[in-house]
């Protein structure tokens, strides 16, 4: 795939104007909580598909991701975080090579060792109801 850098003083399109909110918005932050860290991450990703250089980009996201893969999230339950899966869910996505080696081995070993006999993983964050835990069921 042909990427192509940014051009910031150009035409506005709708990724360009998105690139840039989050390069404003990465740059500008001392620290980037898990769930901002995991939708920044998403958004690469997607401006990296359309042929968009983000390389400097992601080397400023994955400057806030700890060695561990491993984000908790503020004000979570005790266990709920954003994992390197969470971060680089397919092995294309553009954080997943700045990854310190072996994270992702690390969550995919975890993610085998928590699956319940019924085949779903148990919900790590605060839901509103009981119902609300079924989703983590293969469909």
């Amino acid at each position: 795939m042909d990427r192509t850098a940014i051009d910031w003083d150009g035409a506005e399109s709708f990724l360009a104007m998105n690139a840039r909110l989050l390069d404003r918005t990465i740059r500008a932050a001392d620290d980037l909580q898990a769930l901002e860290l995991q939708f920044a991450a998403g958004l690469l990703d997607q401006l990296s598909l359309s042929g968009l250089d983000v390389d400097d980009l992601v080397a400023v996201v994955a400057a806030h991701i700890p060695p561990t893969g491993i984000v908790a999230v503020p004000g979570g339950t005790e266990d709920e975080a954003v994992s390197s899966l969470d971060l680089a869910p397919r092995p294309d996505s553009v954080l997943r090579p700045a990854l310190a080696d072996g994270v992702v081995e690390a969550e995919l070993e975890r993610l085998a060792g928590d699956q319940q006999d019924d085949g779903g993983w148990p919900v790590l964050y605060a839901t509103a109801s009981p119902q609300a835990t079924t989703w983590a069921f293969p469909m």
